[in-house]
Parts: structure tokens; sequence; C-alpha cells
């Protein structure tokens, strides 16, 4: 019985479809002040944090355009272009799907660009390294997704976002072994994680162990996940 998911589903269901690190819904409580503050004042911290408020109510271009004014002021910020290089990646989103096959947009490559100036000011910074990886994972360029994983885990070896992530990219290569290895550690940091569990559950359907597959399937089912517990009961399987 082998169970199936989209890549899509697999990235949406991800700990970084863009990374959180970035606490978006703290700043969009700013944006009605720093609207103000930043037409007033050359501040990088209020162009900063009404960019971030801009990407929280989906505005990327807004967003991209008030970072760049925060360069003007400090040319030499690592979060600066951390965030640019997000609003970028953010404005593709909805493209994703579509993209799996390698196709590389170019607004990727504006975003690995700033992830790329982020990481020369600050050589160990985990997000840029998480961000940059889920860019060349969208275009399919594996290895250089699963080297920024890789670094991100040097830096923090707890990081469960790179596990889950280094994990999709072996899935999609089809390094099943791999993969069932990484979502297990990202279990070990979080064990009440339904998402972790589906996608280790595919892991083991493509190898053929129907029975650690549905094992996983039954206990991202117990955790909420509707997809797991729809399939499970058509298939008269208990949960």
């Amino acid at each position: 019985m082998k169970i199936k998911r989209s890549l899509f589903v697999l990235l949406v269901g991800s700990a970084f479809f863009f990374s959180t690190s970035t606490t978006y819904a703290e700043s969009h409580t700013f944006h009605r002040d720093y609207t103000y503050r930043a037409s007033e004042a050359d501040s990088k911290l209020a162009y900063v944090n009404r960019g971030l408020a801009y990407m929280e109510k989906g505005q990327y271009d807004l967003a991209i355009r008030d970072f760049n004014k925060a360069f003007e002021i400090d040319p030499s910020s690592a979060e600066i272009y951390l965030n640019r290089g997000t609003a970028y990646s953010e404005k593709s989103r909805p493209d994703a799907v579509t993209v799996y096959g390698g196709t590389s947009p170019n607004v990727y490559d504006l975003a690995i660009a700033g992830f790329n100036k982020a990481l020369e000011i600050d050589p160990d910074c985990v997000r840029a390294y998480l961000k940059r990886g889920f860019a060349y994972l969208v275009q399919g360029r594996y290895e250089l997704a699963i080297r920024d994983y890789s670094k991100a885990l040097e830096v923090d070896p707890s990081n469960m976002e790179a596990y889950l992530n280094r994990g999709i990219t072996y899935l999609v290569q089809g390094q099943y072994d791999l993969a069932i290895r990484d979502y297990t550690r990202a279990l070990e940091i979080d064990p009440h994680n339904a998402n972790t569990y589906v996608k280790r559950c595919l892991a083991y359907s493509n190898l053929g162990n129907d029975e650690q597959a549905i094992a996983d399937y039954r206990t991202a089912a117990r955790l909420g996940d509707e997809e797991a517990q729809s399939f499970l009961t058509s298939e008269g399987i208990g949960w």
C-alpha cells in the first residue's frame, strides 16, 4: 500500500516553508507606528520593521522597497540582506509547486544573492543557510540545498528545520534511507510533530516498508493530520 503526497504538500507542511525565525506576527503590530515613523526620519529600525509588517500582509514589493531604504542607511547589515532575501522568496511562494523540475525563477536568484551577502557578513547565520537551502531546493539544486542544511546543523545541531528540509531533499532525490534518518532525528527533537511522521511515512512507503509506513501514518492521524485520518478511515485501518 503506497501512500503518496505531492511535493508541494510536503513543503507546505514543513516547519520551514519559508523559515519562521522572523516573527511576522509580532512585526504586524508595528505596521501602523512604523508607517509614519519611516516617512519622517531615516530610521533603519523603522524601515526594517515596516518591511516585516508588509511581509506579514503579503505586500512583498513594499517590503523590498523598505529593506532597500534600510540598506541606504546601513549597507553592512546581515539582517537586512536576510529579510530582503526572504521577501523575494515569499514573493515566489505560489510558484513553488511548478518549479520543482529545476526551473529557476529570477526572483529566487535574487533571494539567494541576498542570503549570500548575509552569510558573507555572518558566516554562522543559521537562518540564512536554512533560507538559501530552501531556495536551492525549489530550484532543483539539491546538492547545494543539502550542503546548506548540513552547514546549518554544524552551527546548530538541534535545528529541527534543517533536519526536516534536508529530509525532504533526500526524499525528492529518492534517498529514502537518508530521509528516514533525518526525520527520525527531527522526531527526537519534537516527537509530537504530525508533519514529520507523514514525511517519514512517505519514505518508508517508497522503500516498501508498509508496516512502518502505516504505523507512522497512524501516529500522524492521532496527532491531528486530517489527510492521514481520512486515508486510514477509507482503508478501514484504525488510528
